[in-house]
């Protein structure tokens, strides 16, 4: 009779159930999700969030631009490449070529257009292809595919993912009790309407689940966050108060103020009605964002939430400039900006050169710098900023500016400011932000060499300048500086001023 059979476990040994390990037995799943990541650039800063070794990448180009030697195909193989070996070190890489059946249709037959292009793909990319998804079949380091009949190739490359997501025995054995929670917190998500729960809430679901150990939830939300399952960040306190059931919201909500201007304007939104027309012209013109526009495009609720993150991850800065429209809070978005140069006395400055051109000077670093400087500089001068080009005041006393470029051909970041100036305390500054910037968003990744222009405008190493106290850069006995990027951490830094 319903409710009169009498249990086979106690409620203390089912629990006590869910301490046990769970052991894989030889069967095993395998679910995919698959990401498509924006290839525009003003989407290149957000990469470094989705990126991890608990994937398979799939970089696809056209062999018609790799025959034709095409310079913006190769740099955008050369750039995917660098990225996923960054933030994603030992992850497997299917390079993929589509139109097959364009390169081969008369002379060239289609084995030599494939044999050609390996040779090509393999001289681009050297070392960088060494975690590359050999085709064995194909005896070849890509995936040709034709757009007009696949020709069984589609069913190949998924064999081909399916085995690589496999071969990374990315398994982790953990107690049972963590799945049973994971499953109780996304069956609580779907029945609520807010994409996140506050940590109390997911406190509350694992004490049911017998985990009450401080230090074993947070085990178990870094490792569900570094799966990709949630998204928990708690470098904040608002930040570490939230857990995010579904990565795609947050993707969707930055992607509603980080957009290309040319492909994703407001339609839709209906911002006129609300007298918001000119708040979207100032985020795409000056690439600041009000308040009133993220609160509309974000909801009240969840616009702090949202703050906190991009102001966490670098994305966006606090303005506190004011604007033309006279609107008080706003909020700078640096892969808005658009290109622009600075005009200056080349005889009237000092240069300081750090040299990215031996390893790799990602997009997004040049950004991430111009919000770090903005945020610690109290000058009431309005920066001047452009896509790869910045001049930041960072006080009000004389010569305190600094001008920052990226010079993108040469992999080379360019620090410039006053020869009468405390170019001692900015070299030592720029030092402390590379660092946090390499070690938070570049997985410890940036390697770079330090040079400086003399007086006779030759380019000299860390150490002669050091040596010859180049002015003014080591003009005093506390402009220490490393030849590496192992800087100090920009908190303390600051702290130390």
């Amino acid at each position: 009779e319903e409710g009169s059979a009498e249990s086979l476990l106690s409620t203390e040994e089912i629990q006590n159930l869910f301490n046990y390990k769970l052991v894989p037995t030889g069967g095993r799943s395998l679910e995919l999700s698959i990401w498509d990541y924006g290839g525009q650039r003003v989407f290149y800063g957000l990469h470094h969030l989705f990126l991890t070794k608990h994937g398979v990448y799939m970089l696809v180009f056209d062999m018609r631009e790799a025959l034709k030697g095409d310079e913006e195909c190769f740099s955008t193989i050369r750039f995917w490449l660098k990225n996923i070996n960054m933030h994603a070190v030992g992850a497997p890489v299917l390079l993929v070529g589509t139109f097959l059946d364009a390169v081969s249709p008369d002379s060239r037959s289609e084995e030599s257009a494939k044999s050609e292009v390996d040779k090509v793909i393999r001289g681009l990319a050297g070392d960088l292809i060494e975690n590359a998804v050999e085709n064995l079949r194909d005896g070849l380091c890509y995936f040709p595919i034709s757009n007009e009949n696949p020709n069984g190739a589609d069913v190949h490359i998924r064999q081909a993912v399916e085995m690589a997501a496999i071969s990374q025995n990315l398994y982790n054995v953990v107690p049972l009790k963590w799945l049973r929670c994971l499953d109780r917190m996304m069956s609580k998500a779907a029945n609520v309407s807010a994409p996140f729960l506050v940590l109390s809430e997911f406190q509350q679901i694992a004490h049911s689940c017998k985990i009450r150990s401080e230090s074993e939830i947070q085990e178990m939300l870094d490792l569900f966050n570094r799966m990709g399952i949630i998204i928990y960040l708690p470098a904040t306190e608002t930040l570490r108060n939230i857990v995010t059931l579904d990565p795609s919201w947050m993707i969707d909500a930055v992607s509603k103020i980080i957009r290309d201007e040319q492909l994703h304007m407001f339609s839709g939104e209906g911002l006129e009605e609300v007298g918001l027309e000119e708040d979207a012209q100032l985020l795409f013109k000056k690439a600041l964002a009000s308040r009133d526009l993220v609160e509309y495009l974000w909801g009240s609720e969840q616009t702090n939430v949202l703050l906190d993150l991009l102001r966490e991850t670098l994305l966006l800065s606090d303005w506190r400039y004011g604007s033309s429209n006279g609107k008080d809070a706003f909020y700078l978005i640096p892969s808005l900006l658009h290109s622009g140069s600075i005009a200056h006395d080349v005889g009237e400055t000092a240069i300081c050169i750090v040299d990215f051109s031996e390893s790799f000077l990602p997009y997004g670093v040049f950004e991430r710098l111009i919000c770090l400087s903005c945020a610690n500089s109290t000058s009431s001068n309005q920066p001047i900023l452009h896509r790869a080009s910045a001049k930041i005041w960072l006080d009000d006393q004389p010569n305190s500016w600094i001008i920052l470029e990226h010079e993108e051909d040469s992999d080379r970041l360019i620090l410039r400011t006053a020869r009468q100036s405390n170019g001692g305390h900015y070299l030592r500054m720029l030092q402390s932000q590379l660092r946090k910037v390499s070690e938070q968003y570049m997985c410890s990744g940036l390697s770079g060499t330090f040079l400086f222009m003399d007086e006779s405008e030759e380019i000299i190493s860390l150490d002669k300048a050091r040596s010859t106290k180049l002015a003014p850069w080591f003009d005093n006995e506390t402009s220490e500086l490393d030849e590496s990027l192992s800087f100090q951490n920009i908190d303390k830094f600051i702290d130390q001023l």
